[in-house]
């Protein structure tokens, strides 16, 4: 089977099992498409992949500065994540009391971005981490 066959396929069934889920009589949230979208990005490929617009180059530079399409991609995915959770009314203490262990392997994450020797690489990629756990 081609793989856009294939592709074409498996989002007419996912829009098929979002519109007919039998435990609800509502529709779906607006808000599913935003972890839908990441997951789509991240199983397949970046979208600068998709739209030509991939690195030519693979020196130390290219690597480190990322591409502007991805990277204004996942600010806008971030964004909105962020942005249902405050409308949702998020409870931000809750969560971090659930989820100690999470919250201490991002801090410590966070920390080790610091003396890493490219250290607003890493921050940047996990700012982007950060972003999928919000998202999804």
């Amino acid at each position: 089977m081609p793989p856009f066959l294939a592709l074409l396929l498996c989002l007419i069934f996912v829009w098929w099992l979002l519109r007919h889920d039998p435990a609800k009589e509502s529709k779906p949230s607006l808000a599913l498409w935003v972890p839908l979208i990441w997951i789509f990005i991240i199983a397949s490929r970046l979208p600068s992949q998709w739209f030509g617009g991939g690195q030519t180059e693979t020196g130390l530079e290219a690597l480190q500065e990322g591409n502007p399409l991805d990277r204004t991609v996942f600010a806008v995915l971030i964004f909105l994540a962020v942005g249902i959770l405050i409308s949702r009314s998020f409870s931000w203490s809750d969560f971090f009391a659930r989820n100690f262990f999470l919250v201490a392997f991002l801090l410590f994450a966070l920390m080790s971005a610091f003396w890493s020797d490219f250290s607003f690489v890493s921050f940047k990629r996990w700012f982007r981490d950060l972003g999928a756990l919000l998202a999804c």
